[in-house]
């Protein structure tokens, strides 16, 4: 399912017009229709503003995963949930694939270093 399907399915499911989620979050109406017919992409803070909206994650919205439960707050997360969401972040901002694969590695080699004592 697509970007532009999920912000749809959720707001309607939510009982909201475009108009009113569009307002709360601080874009035009066009661009929110726009978002949910996949014809123009978000920025990352929309991304956010509208997961906060509806209350589901920004990694649900994003296709990253099927879960739309967003963390709770205070929860701590494993290296590997940090990472799987730095690199949704990274995607956001766009970041290429290979730009995400480079900084998980270099990330992970730090680490290494410091369980070895050697950072």
């Amino acid at each position: 399912m697509s970007l532009g399907e999920r912000l749809r399915q959720i707001r309607i499911e939510r009982k909201m017009t475009q108009a009113e989620a569009a307002k709360q979050v601080g874009v035009s109406r066009s661009a929110l229709n726009m978002y949910e017919r996949n014809e123009r992409d978000p920025d990352s803070s929309t991304i956010s503003a509208l997961a906060r909206l509806y209350g589901v994650s920004t990694d649900w919205l994003l296709g990253e995963t099927d879960d739309p439960t967003p963390p709770l707050p205070g929860r701590s997360q494993s290296p590997e949930e940090q990472l799987h969401r730095l690199g949704v972040w990274l995607r956001g901002v766009g970041a290429t694939e290979e730009d995400v694969a480079f900084v998980k590695e270099y990330l992970e080699y730090k680490r290494r270093l410091r369980e070895e004592g050697k950072s």
